[in-house]
């Protein structure tokens, strides 16, 4: 009623804007199942069902909503790690989480938490400004430890990247320090040598602290991660979790190998660890395996279908060109038109797509009209008409076969199409 009365005020629309605006019957369907159903279809006809799927491994979903998929999501974790450990030569591509243990391929801070931030409490990039991270820091004897290793991690880069200009790929494989940051760093390490850390300024040692949060054992291998350290950050995890403020519970989805996380894409519920640095193609040979299981448990239209509400942003931004093409094409067809007209939509994908999106289109409108403006004279073959304009009139006009034999202008152009 208040929103009704603020509409007529304002002179806005008085429609509800939560209200089912979908048009059923336009697309040939009666219900939200049966409209995913056909909007597979017609992802699979526009070659977008392979962009889809990837965009659904990488969206999370509410587990209490779609409890089915959550469900085939924990079964898939199973089977892949039931397929882990049958084959040696991947068994050490993935280190998986577990609790009593420090993943090496994980940054301190993602081993520290041990589990997915949600909002903005724990900031992974910021660890080392929460008071409660500091709290538990401090009480597990890790504080000095941790502006001792930041130390010596900002002196190894700054070495490191003395003479590399700011575009080097180590800044990029080496991200605790960016170029723009690494003179502050020197300036840092000019003041204070390593007997007196001590005496730091309290911005200058929050500086120092944050270093280490930011390191990966089995990618840096900068040796200031020590197995006694790193049996004290697990430690430091379990009193985090256990002395966790009543507040801050829903800040944290810890990791639970029996468990969905609703903060974690489906990708990373499936994997539920780390893939390991060090190994040849270790990254494709996972993402192998990863889709096999997917095959075979047929998860894939499941997530294609939670693909389907992937945020595309403003206008597509975040779709590539050939990705909002694609989309804008399968939107024209979903709603099922008796007349569908394209204007040279498929000219700037490659002749292999070309091919696959022309063929898909015309068996779907083999019984309704189709009008194709076309960029090549010999995609003509494949249509019952053919209008050939010059200066916005038509010049010629009938079957290919006619045409083929009687008129010039259509053999000048397949000859220099």
């Amino acid at each position: 009623e208040t929103y009704l009365k603020e509409a007529e005020l304002t002179g806005n629309s008085a429609d509800d804007i939560d209200a089912d605006w979908i048009d059923y019957e336009l697309a040939g369907t009666s219900d939200d199942e049966t409209l995913t159903a056909r909007a597979l279809d017609v992802m699979e006809l526009v070659d977008l069902s392979e962009d889809v799927y990837q965009l659904g491994l990488r969206s999370p979903i509410n587990p209490e909503a779609r409890p089915e998929t959550a469900d085939l999501i924990l079964s898939a974790r199973r089977r892949f790690f039931e397929k882990i450990e049958a084959d040696p030569s991947l068994k050490n591509m993935i280190e998986a989480f577990e609790q009593d243990r420090y993943n090496t391929n994980a940054t301190v801070a993602e081993n520290l938490l041990f589990g997915t931030p949600v909002g903005e409490d724990f900031d992974l990039d910021r660890m080392a400004e929460n008071p409660y991270v500091q709290k538990i820091i401090d009480e597990v004897g890790l504080d000095e430890t941790f502006l001792h290793m930041g130390y010596q991690v900002a002196t190894l880069m700054i070495e490191l990247f003395a003479d590399l200009p700011p575009d080097h790929e180590f800044f990029q494989l080496y991200g605790f320090i960016s170029s723009d940051d690494l003179p502050e760093y020197q300036a840092m390490i000019s003041r204070i040598d390593w007997d007196h850390l001590d005496q730091l300024r309290d911005e200058d040692r929050l500086r120092f602290m944050s270093l280490p949060f930011k390191v990966i054992h089995s990618r840096h291998r900068l040796g200031v991660l020590t197995d006694d350290i790193q049996e004290k950050i697990v430690t430091a995890r379990h009193k985090f979790a256990e002395e966790l403020p009543e507040h801050l519970r829903d800040s944290v989805a810890f990791f639970d190998a029996d468990a969905y996380s609703a903060a974690t894409n489906l990708q990373d519920n499936i994997l539920f660890g780390k893939i390991a640095f060090g190994y040849a193609q270790a990254a494709e040979k996972i993402g192998a395996l990863l889709a096999k299981v997917v095959e075979e448990m047929d998860l894939k239209s499941t997530i294609i279908s939670v693909g389907l509400n992937f945020n595309v942003g403003n206008a597509g931004a975040r779709l590539s060109s050939t990705q909002r093409q694609k989309l804008c094409i399968a939107r024209a067809i979903i709603k099922h038109p008796d007349l569908l007209i394209l204007n040279q939509a498929i000219s700037g994908f490659d002749m292999a797509t070309q091919r696959r999106l022309m063929t898909g289109i015309l068996e779907e409108f083999k019984d309704r009209a189709l009008i194709w403006s076309l960029d090549h004279a010999q995609k003509t073959e494949h249509f019952d008409q053919v209008f050939i304009l010059r200066s916005g009139r038509v010049a010629e006009n009938g079957t290919p076969e006619k045409l083929a034999d009687s008129s010039s202008l259509y053999k000048e152009m397949l000859a220099h199409a």
